[in-house]
This record gives C-alpha cells, sequence and structure tokens, in this order.
C-alpha cells in the first residue's frame, strides 16, 4: 500500500510539472559511440545592449541556469526553467564545444563533439603580451590572459556556425574579428590589439543645449560619458570615423562621423518606442522567446534589441527616430525579416511580426547494407541547417519553408562513405517530410601535391568538388575531406584524402605558397588515385605602392593580375611580394577602402624587383539634397556614389544634416552616378558627376516628393496578414521602395512611389497571386484592396519513358498571371508540388539536361496529380578546337539556358535531349579572356550533323575599353549589321586591364556595344572589319537631354518612359526632365510615353559630338480597347508582349501588355488615328498583325497556342 500511495505521489508529482520545462539530446562521439561526461548547461538569451553590458562588467561570464552531464547512454534533459527559448551549450576535455539556441521542450537531437585538443593564443599590443585580456570564442566560451598575454580555449563546433572571437581590455580597441580566415580557413588565435583613436565630441539637446549624463557608444569600444558642458572622451574607439549613438533618459540620437566634419556633435532628441507581438503567420499564434531587434542600417552599432515574453509581446524604447528594418528570430521559425517601420519623435508605434514555421525532414541513413550510419552529418547545403545521426541512423532537421519555388537540397557526409546529395525539398510551412537517405561506400581518392623539384608541399589547400551543375539550385559546396573541414589542407606528405563516387569532379590546389592549379571536369575513380598534382611555386614580383607625386602609399591596398591565373597579394607598408608564374604578367594595385582607387594596368616580366605602382590622389563628393519643390533641405538620407567602370555594387552612406550637405572623401578619380535615397521622396533620381585628382565634383540633387499607396488584403472577407506588397522593378532595382507587408489588419503602406500608372501584386504562400494597376499621382495617397482566394495545390512527378523517376528536374508554369514564371524543382522521387494555383490555364513545362523538355496545359480541370514523361529527345555533337588543352576545361557550351555541357580533354562534346529545328549553339571560355563564339544546327529527327566552334577561328579583333580615358570592366558585343550573310554575333569579357579580345565570323560592318555590371549596353559606334585588327574603344560621347510636356498645359510630366533606340530606357525627373551620357555620333530614334498621353517618336542625330535639346510634347491619349483571345478555346488568353505600329510603320508601344479587367478587355493609350497590333508569349505563336483603329470599336486579337 505504501509503495502504491508513493507511485501515486510520484505520477501525481510528475504530472503537476510543467509540460516543456526541459530540452533533451544525446552526444556521440565521431564513431557513433555515445558520450558519458558531457557538460551540457543553459542559459537564457539577453539582448544586445545585455550581452555588451556584460562583457564589460567585472562579472563577463553567462549566469546558467541549469547544468547536467550526459548519461552512459550519451542523453541529457535539461531544464530551461520554463524559459522558452535558451542558449545550450555542450563542452568536454579534448574536444569541440557546441552553442546554439532551442526552444523550451524541444527534442535537441544528436550531437558528435569531435577531438580536439585546446589550442593556445596570445593577445599581444606592440609584440608584448597583454595581460588580464577578456578573450570571448563563440558566444559563451570565456576566458582571461594570463601575465604573458598567452590564453588556451577549445574549438568552436565547425558545423554550428560560431566563427568570432573578440577581445576585449579597458586599455585598448576591442577586437571582433572572425575566428577563422575567411579565404585559408586556418584558425587565427593570436591578436595584436591596438591603442585606437580617441574620439571627443559633445552631446546636445534639440535646442543646442548641452546633455550631461548621456552614455555614448560605438562598436567594439568602452562607452563613455557625456560630462556636465556636454563633453565625451572615448579613448579607445577602432576607428579614426566610428558611427556612434548616445542615450540619455528617453532622449537619443547617432551620428555617423564618416558623414560629418569634427567637432561631432549627437544631437539627442525624444526617442520613439516600438511595442508589438510576434505570431506565426500560420495559425496567428503568439511566439514566446523571439529576439526582435532594429539594426542601425550600414553601421555596426548594437541594434535596440528585446525578447518576446510568454504572449509574444515586446517593448523596445530609446529609439532613435526614423526608418527602421526590424527582424525577429526564433529556432523553430523562418523569416521574420522583411519589415520596415517608420518611428517618429517621441511617439508609441505598435507593429506585429509575423515569422513561418520551419518545416521539419526526418529520416533515416543507412548503407548499402541497409544498415543505420550513425554519427553522420545531415546538411542544407550552403550554410543553414544541420543534423546528425542518432546510432539507429534517425535524424531531426529544421527546414525552411520554400512552397514556391525550387527548396534547398541536402548533403549526407561520414567517412568512408562517399558524399551523398540528395533533393531538392520544397516543403509547406509546418510541414514534415520523411525520407529515407542511402550512402554507398566511398572510393579512396587521395591527392598529393609536389613541386617541381618533387617534393612534397605540405599545408596548401585543396578544394575538390562535383561539378557543377548549371541549374544553381543543385550547385553543391566543396566535399569535406575530413570529418567537418570543407577547405582541406594537404598534410606533410603533401597528401589530402576523400571518398567519393566515380564521377565529374573539379579540383583545386594551391594557391598560397603555390600557384593555384585549376583541373576543371575530371573523371575520377579509383583508377585515378593517387593523384599528383606538380604545383609551380612561382617567381615572385618585388616592388611598392606610390602615389602619382611620388609620395609613398602606407594605405590598405591589394595587387592583383589582370592576366591568369588570377593571384593576389596584400601591401604591407608600401611594399609587395607577388608569386607568379614566370614570364610576362599584368599587375594591377587596388586600395582597399573607401575610395578603390586602382593603378594603371603594368605589364612586367617575372621575376622582377624595384617595380612601382602608381596610386592616384584621391579627390572629393560633396553636394546638398533638397525637396525640389519647396527647394528645402532634405535632412535625413542616404547616397550611393556609384562608379561607372566597377562592376561591384556601392553600399548606401546615411547622412543627417540640417542644411541637406554630403561629401565623399578620398574619391578615386572616374565618372560616378550619384543617387540618393529619402523618406518620402521617390528613388528616380541619378545624377552624374567626374572626380579629378585632389579636385572637388559637386552636385545638387532635387528630390521628388513621392505617391504614397495604402491598401487592405482580405481573404473571404477577412483581414489577411504578412501579404508581401511589391511592385515590379525597372532599371536600377534600388530605386524602387522595398516590399512591404500587411499588418494583422491586413493593412499596408508604400511611400516614395513615382507617379504614373503602376502594377502591384500580393503574393502569400498557398493564396494565388492577384495584381493590381493603380494610377499614382505625386505627393497624394492612392488605394489599392486586394482580395485573395485560396489557391489550389497541384502535385506530379516526372518520370522518363521507362517509368523511372527524374529527380532535379526543373518544373515552370507559365502563361498565365496567376503563376507567371512560377518554378519549382523536382526532388529525389521525381515528386514536385505547386501551390497558390487559380483556374486560369497555363503551360507547366519539364526540362532537365540530356532529355527534351515536355509539358502539358493546366486548366481548373486538370486533376490534383499529374505525370510529365520525358524522352532522351536528340543529339548533337561537336567539338571545341583553337584552344590548348589547360583552357578547355573552363569551356561551356549551351543552348539557351536549358543545355549545359563541358567538353572532354579532347574537346569533345554532346549535347542530349535537343528538339528538332533550328538551334543556336553558344560556346563560351569562362576565363580571361573571356569569349563567345556561336553557331547554327538544324536537327531533324533528333540527329544533327557535327558542330565545330573553333576559338582561332574567324577575324581578331583586339583591343582596350575605357570610359574618358579610365580602364573600365565588363563585356563588350559585335552584332552584325544589314545582311549578316552567315556573319554571327561574337562577344567577349574585358579584363581587369581593359583588354579584350572577339572573333567575328567575316568581313563586314559590326554594331559594337560595351556593357557594364547594372546598366543598359552602351552604343560604341560602329567599326568595318577587313581583317584581323586593334579596335579601341573610349567610351565619350555626347549627352542627349531633353524633357517631356503635356502638349496642352505645357506641364513638366514627372516619370515618363523615354527609350532611345539603339540605346537605353530612362524616366523624366520632377522636372519633367531626362538625359542619355555617352550617345556617339548616329541617328537616333526617342520613343516617350506616359501614363494618361499617347505615346510619341522622335527622330535625332547627333553628330561631331554634338546633340540638340529635345522637347517632347505628349498629347492627351484615346482610349483604345482590345481583347486578346485564344483561338481554339475561345477565351481570354494570356499573351504579356504587344507592340503597336504606326501608319508608318514606326513602333508607338511596345512591351507588356496592360492587365485586363474581369471581361478580359485590356486598353492603352494613342492619339487618333489606324494602328497594326500584334501580340505574342509563352505558349503562343506571335499574331498576325490586327488593325487597331483610335477612337474605334472592341477590337478581339486572335491569337494560334504553339504547336506542341
Amino acid at each position: 500500500m505504501a509503495r502504491r500511495t508513493a507511485l501515486t505521489a510520484a505520477l501525481f508529482l510528475f504530472l503537476t510539472l510543467p509540460l516543456h520545462a526541459v530540452i533533451t539530446g544525446r552526444v556521440l562521439d565521431e564513431d557513433g559511440k555515445p558520450l558519458r561526461g558531457v557538460r551540457v548547461r543553459v542559459r537564457a538569451l539577453e539582448t544586445y545592449d545585455r550581452v555588451s553590458a556584460r562583457l564589460l562588467s567585472q562579472e563577463p561570464q553567462p549566469q546558467w541556469l541549469d547544468t547536467v552531464e550526459t548519461n552512459d547512454g550519451g542523453a541529457f534533459r535539461v531544464d530551461t526553467k520554463s524559459n522558452p527559448v535558451v542558449d545550450l551549450m555542450m563542452d568536454a576535455a579534448g574536444r569541440e564545444f557546441y552553442e546554439r539556441d532551442f526552444a523550451d521542450g524541444e527534442d535537441a537531437g544528436t550531437f558528435v563533439l569531435r577531438k580536439s585538443a585546446a589550442r593556445r593564443g596570445r593577445v599581444t599590443a606592440n609584440g608584448k603580451g597583454v595581460a588580464a585580456a577578456l578573450v570571448v570564442v563563440g558566444n559563451s566560451m570565456i576566458t582571461r590572459t594570463d601575465a604573458n598575454g598567452d590564453y588556451e580555449t577549445p574549438l568552436p563546433d565547425s558545423i554550428s556556425g560560431l566563427n568570432r572571437i573578440t577581445v576585449i581590455h579597458p586599455d585598448y580597441a576591442h577586437t571582433d574579428r572572425p575566428l577563422r580566415n575567411r579565404d585559408r580557413g586556418d584558425l587565427e588565435l593570436d591578436v595584436a590589439l591596438k591603442p585606437g583613436t580617441t574620439i571627443r565630441g559633445r552631446v546636445v539637446d534639440a535646442a543646442g543645449r548641452s546633455v550631461a549624463g548621456a552614455v555614448v557608444r560605438c562598436h567594439a569600444c568602452t562607452p563613455a560619458r557625456s560630462g556636465e558642458d556636454g563633453s565625451f572622451e572615448i579613448a579607445h574607439a577602432p576607428s579614426e570615423k566610428p558611427a556612434l549613438d548616445a542615450r540619455e533618459g528617453n532622449r537619443a540620437g547617432a551620428l555617423f562621423t564618416e558623414s560629418v566634419k569634427p567637432p561631432f556633435v549627437i544631437q539627442l532628441r525624444p526617442a520613439a518606442t516600438l511595442t508589438g507581438t510576434v505570431r506565426s503567420n500560420k495559425d496567428e499564434s503568439p511566439v514566446p522567446g523571439a529576439r526582435v531587434a532594429l539594426p542601425v542600417e550600414f553601421s555596426d552599432l548594437v541594434p535596440p534589441s528585446a525578447i518576446t515574453d510568454a504572449k509574444g509581446n515586446f517593448t523596445i524604447d530609446g529609439i532613435e527616430a526614423g526608418t527602421r528594418h526590424m527582424y525577429a528570430v526564433h529556432p523553430l521559425f523562418f523569416g521574420g525579416g522583411d519589415n520596415e517601420v517608420r518611428l517618429e519623435e517621441g511617439t508609441r508605434t505598435s507593429r506585429v511580426v509575423y515569422v513561418t514555421p520551419y518545416a521539419r525532414i526526418v529520416g533515416r541513413v543507412f548503407d548499402d547494407d541497409q544498415k543505420p550510419v550513425a554519427a553522420a552529418t545531415v546538411r542544407m547545403n550552403f550554410g543553414g541547417a544541420s543534423a546528425t545521426t542518432a546510432p539507429d541512423g534517425a535524424f531531426s532537421m529544421r527546414f525552411p519553408p520554400m512552397e514556391r519555388g525550387p527548396g534547398p537540397s541536402v548533403t549526407v557526409q561520414k567517412t568512408p562513405f562517399a558524399l551523398g546529395n540528395f533533393g531538392p525539398y520544397s516543403l509547406a510551412a509546418g510541414e514534415t517530410k520523411t525520407v529515407q537517405l542511402k550512402l554507398s561506400r566511398g572510393t579512396r581518392f587521395e591527392v598529393r601535391l609536389i613541386d617541381r623539384d618533387r617534393a612534397p608541399v605540405p599545408n596548401e589547400p585543396v578544394v575538390l568538388s562535383g561539378k557543377q551543375s548549371s541549374n544553381p539550385y543543385m550547385r553543391t559546396p566543396p566535399i569535406p575531406c575530413g570529418a567537418s573541414e570543407s577547405i582541406c589542407r594537404s598534410d606533410e606528405q603533401g597528401r589530402a584524402v576523400w571518398y567519393i563516387n566515380d564521377g565529374a569532379y573539379d579540383l583545386l590546389a594551391g594557391g598560397e605558397k603555390t600557384i593555384r592549379a585549376e583541373l576543371r571536369n575530371q573523371t575520377l575513380s579509383a583508377e585515378s588515385s593517387p593523384m599528383t598534382i606538380a604545383l609551380d611555386r612561382g617567381v615572385t614580383i618585388e616592388g611598392r605602392l606610390v602615389w602619382s607625386d611620388g609620395a609613398p602609399a602606407n594605405i590598405p591596398a591589394s595587387v592583383t593580375t589582370a592576366t591568369p591565373p588570377e593571384v593576389s597579394a596584400q601591401v604591407t607598408d608600401g611594399a609587395f611580394t607577388l608569386r607568379v608564374p614566370a614570364g610576362k604578367v599584368t599587375i594591377i594595385a587596388e586600395a582597399i577602402g573607401p575610395s578603390a582607387a586602382r593603378s594603371e594596368p603594368l605589364e612586367v616580366v617575372a621575376p622582377a624587383a624595384g617595380v612601382t605602382l602608381k596610386l592616384p590622389r584621391s579627390g572629393r563628393v560633396e553636394g546638398r539634397v533638397v525637396d525640389r519643390e519647396t527647394n528645402k533641405a532634405v535632412t535625413e538620407f542616404s547616397v550611393v556614389l556609384q562608379p561607372q567602370s566597377s562592376r561591384r555594387w556601392s553600399p548606401p552612406k546615411p547622412f543627417r544634416a540640417s542644411d541637406g550637405r554630403f561629401f565623399f572623401d578620398d574619391v578615386a578619380p572616374g565618372t560616378y552616378d550619384v543617387s540618393v535615397q529619402a523618406f518620402g521622396f521617390t528613388r528616380t533620381n541619378k545624377t552624374t558627376v567626374t572626380v579629378e585628382e585632389t579636385k572637388t565634383a559637386s552636385a545638387t540633387i532635387e528630390l521628388d516628393r513621392g505617391a504614397r499607396l495604402v491598401g487592405r488584403v482580405t481573404s473571404e472577407g477577412r483581414p489577411l496578414p504578412d501579404v508581401a506588397i511589391t511592385a515590379p522593378m525597372r532599371d536600377d532595382y534600388r530605386s524602387w521602395p522595398s516590399p512591404v507587408r500587411s499588418d494583422s489588419n491586413g493593412e499596408f503602406t508604400i511611400d516614395g512611389l513615382p507617379p504614373g500608372a503602376q502594377r502591384f501584386e500580393a503574393r502569400r504562400a498557398g493564396y494565388v497571386t492577384k495584381a493590381i494597376t493603380v494610377t499614382l499621382q505625386p505627393a497624394q495617397d492612392s488605394r489599392a484592396d486586394f482580395e485573395l482566394s485560396r489557391g489550389r495545390e497541384l502535385r506530379g512527378r516526372v518520370v522518363d519513358t521507362a517509368g523511372r523517376p527524374l529527380p532535379q528536374t526543373n518544373i515552370i508554369a507559365a502563361g498565365s498571371s496567376d503563376v507567371s514564371w512560377l518554378s519549382t524543382m523536382s526532388d529525389t522521387d521525381g515528386a514536385f508540388k505547386l501551390t497558390g494555383l487559380g483556374d486560369t490555364p497555363f503551360r507547366l513545362t519539364a526540362q532537365k539536361e540530356g532529355y527534351a523538355p515536355n509539358g502539358i496545359d493546366v486548366t481548373a480541370a486538370t486533376p490534383g496529380d499529374v505525370t510529365i514523361t520525358l524522352d532522351r529527345g536528340g543529339t548533337i555533337t561537336g567539338r571545341i578546337l583553337g584552344l590548348p588543352p589547360p583552357e578547355l576545361p573552363f569551356v561551356e557550351v549551351r543552348i539557351g539556358y536549358t543545355y549545359h555541357v563541358q567538353p572532354d580533354s579532347r574537346g569533345a562534346f554532346t549535347i542530349t535531349g535537343v528538339v528538332d529545328g533550328e538551334q543556336i549553339i553558344v560556346a563560351a571560355l569562362n576565363r580571361p579572356p573571356r569569349r563567345e563564339l556561336q553557331t547554327r544546327v538544324t536537327v531533324t529527327g533528333g540527329t544533327a550533323p557535327p558542330v565545330e566552334l573553333d576559338f582561332n577561328a574567324g577575324i581578331a579583333v583586339r583591343g582596350k575599353v575605357t570610359q574618358r580615358g579610365q580602364v573600365i570592366e565588363g563585356s563588350i558585343r559585335f552584332t552584325p549589321t544589314g545582311q549578316p550573310l552567315g556573319r554571327q554575333i561574337a562577344s567577349g569579357g574585358i579584363a581587369r586591364d581593359g583588354t579584350y579580345e572577339v572573333r567575328v565570323s567575316g568581313a563586314g560592318e559590326y554594331q559594337v556595344q560595351v556593357g557594364r555590371s547594372g546598366s543598359m549596353p552602351i552604343e560604341a559606334g560602329r567599326v568595318n572589319v577587313i581583317g584581323d585588327m586593334t579596335h579601341d574603344v573610349d567610351l565619350r560621347g555626347a549627352t542627349v537631354s531633353g524633357i517631356v510636356i503635356d502638349a496642352v498645359t505645357r506641364q513638366p510630366i514627372v516619370n515618363a518612359s523615354v527609350l532611345m533606340v539603339p540605346g537605353i530606357e530612362v524616366r523624366t525627373n520632377g522636372a519633367g526632365k531626362f538625359t542619355f551620357d555617352l550617345v556617339v555620333d548616329g541617328k537616333y530614334r526617342l520613343h516617350a510615353q506616359a501614363w494618361s498621353h499617347a505615346p510619341d517618336v522622335r527622330m535625332i542625330e547627333v553628330a561631331n559630338g554634338v546633340a540638340p535639346e529635345v522637347e517632347i510634347a505628349l498629347e492627351r491619349g484615346v482610349e483604345a480597347r482590345f481583347r486578346i483571345i485564344d483561338r481554339q478555346t475561345g477565351q481570354s488568353a494570356e499573351a504579356p508582349y504587344v507592340s503597336v505600329m504606326d501608319a508608318s510603320g514606326m513602333m508607338v508601344y511596345g512591351g507588356l501588355a496592360p492587365l485586363a479587367d474581369a471581361n478580359g478587355v485590356r486598353s492603352i493609350l494613342l492619339q487618333p488615328g489606324a494602328y497594326r497590333l500584334s501580340c505574342g508569349g509563352v505558349g503562343y505563336s506571335v499574331s498576325k498583325p490586327f488593325t487597331l483603329t483610335v477612337p474605334g470599336p472592341l477590337l478581339d486579337v486572335m491569337i494560334e497556342p504553339q504547336k506542341r
């Protein structure tokens, strides 16, 4: 009886305990055996402010809620003390440590702690050890240096992603950097502290009065407090111009010192407060334990943050007013980062942040004998989630939901098995998918690195990866050669070992103490091992870096080869040593930092010493930002200074200035596009400035007040939150505001929109996408309400003609406004799923390399499960000629964007899965000097004559491309004019030194175009090619400018489209003006159109570098109405492209078809007259021209579906 009573009491006690107060898991060693005695600890989450304060306090160690040890079975059960989310850490002597956030009640799964001796590092300053420095590895492994500056620490598990080391000492600038070198992957445990820079300034209030007691902070420095006169001093800032923030009571302010000149004054204003709730977008349930943060854009300041309570609520106060991006993170949820909020001074703003439940993949990993594989690492490709298999092979892994588009694939790795690659998997939010993953015993493959004297080359990087698929979603990361390392290194005997399946691989070796060897598309098997790679230790180029006036340039910089192989070296104290192959090589120096100044390319013969590279002295850009209508200063904005000669995007630089002024110091000479972003103003502004050495370029940027779109999203009459509202981006993607999401009431607001007729889309997974066209008025509110309906789901499977599943097949749905270019990919079983589909018919096409594409027409009556069968199709064989064998691995042969193959070591290639008809085959050499050539072949009955693509055939055209004398990078294209008579387009890359080489297929005249990253091609004139020649291109030309006005009112038309043919499209600014730069001599057609106006076409001529000023007066248009009808079904059809020609044969409208109304009627505005209208699109042939009379009756345009 007593025993029964005790059991009853124990059961009662168990039932009354919190249901979710523990986290469970198990720990194994590398062999899959349980590890006993591993210490497992948990601590509560902290805000970023709290973490910073703790590390600077006398008690920097975190406070652990509970500490346990694993039992004989490696299992643990740790108490979270009812915290919804905790930071869990596990460690054991002689092993790596692991740290990650977990939710209360979660089974954390299985972990492997690998053997790893504790490592020693040293903290120094001026070469001497620094005692009592605080060292933080990862998030919670904390120690201090001894009297000699030495410390000892275990290493973090490389899979968990912990890769930071922080060192804090009150007498020096803090260090906060990656633990592993980003390029080489090796550990950097030694830290050299620097005194830093003393930053002095003053804190004032809105009226300019001193503020005492304000806390002033910057990244990686000890905070300061302002004195009675408002002055402050930060003794050891890590840089000369750090971002600063200050707070006193409920007043806050920030200062970007890069954007202002000393003395530094931080003005405090009433702070904003942000409150809200984090909820699941699946069921509206609150999410406790989420970390909500408001990062300060373009700075490394500690972001204001909060942790949500048991009801998912949070409050963040003391925030400087302005537009901020808000994000929320939680271990069980995905997303939460696409939230823009406008905070006003002294106000309290409330927001709901929606997050999406992770999907989950669970399953088992087994070998060829169906035996479980323990301690295998299951990892999502290219970062993200990972898991470890238990002794029975079981695993469970969080997985980002991806209902639209191909999901990620996963790899499974365990020595001695070959790396397994599975997927991709497209899962819905909260969905759990069960998989069975088989690993095959791998072939041991060994690489031996030797030098030219046949001596082993130890400790050089060796990277092995599967031959990369042309499908970006299926590209795989490097294959690990050890327990977790993907950047492998040769041992003392120069060896590196992997376990692989037979197949094609890319292999890279060397690059640090030797010249990197690149062996692409290698067929590897057991017979390939061991593979000996002879590395060239190279010779050296030694030199110094100076300014153009000869003064030493002791600045951070690098020197890089502009000719292959690409090699780089850092400049130290103005000197550099570059290891390159012997012979001719072109080198370039580039400053690291704001200016990115470049030297002129210099050709040298290696080995060489005493080489001098000259950097141009920097210039300066300054200006002022004003409201065009009022001419008043815009006080808060960001500026993008984009060099026209560079492929790289420049980040925005924030400014806060009462007079609207901005400046950029240390700007390299060259031509730049200046664009500005500010809340409430359109982003369709761009001003070009040219910077000369030591001189200042000035610009006044006039901003136009944007329109505002407000609206509400509902479904079945109820508010629908977390719907993304987007506008299609034109021109520079940065010219449009970020997408917004509907709030808990379904409401949304988008500010700063350009006026005119704009199309907006509302998207949410599981719902049918809806588009609305809204005519926006300048500086006014417009409204768009969306009613979304639950979409239907379509599942399917792709098989070959024998019924076998075809994984990794691209599935494209096109031809409907509901699913325009919706795509996904079949998984390991050939299965796929599409959600959020409407009832509009569309074409579903499956494409896979080696198979002929096939598809089906999908209508509302199509069953929910479909099967698409692919056959092998036709075959094209060919050969690449004119290249030495080492270049062949860098050649890609393609047809369109579906078929991609590489030639073998003899240059032979085979493309399978080709459909009958004429095909254009392109061969691209994807290393400098990059070149492309193409030919045409006709496939009949699945066969075609052999093809030869000769890189030495044709006429060689070589030269150098500059822009106003400055070297640029990009691409160049030669297009035959007139009757091509067998001539083909030829194109190539422009190298870093501005040189190019193309081979045209025949003599004649060619139109030359130069492409730069992020911009439309620039017309560079015509050239008559009669034989091998040099043709240098210097992009100079006239500036064509003008204005677009209303023909009746003579008022400027804002945001009108002006297209130059041949050339590019620009839009008018708030004054109705437009500009085309670098226009070479020739005749051009200007096509202008704007909402509520009929389009107009104007011919202009640029002669001798002079262009006329252009005025285009647009007439108010007359509505022309038409419908697009499928001739077979008689139903409205989705043909996205429409062109309209006037009586003279000139195109007056061309582009996307206007949206149809509920009756399928579309309309455009034209001047009265007779026109010829034609249209086409995916799945339809281009229609014959139909006569469109304006004004006139409704026109039905009949289009024919393409033959399948």
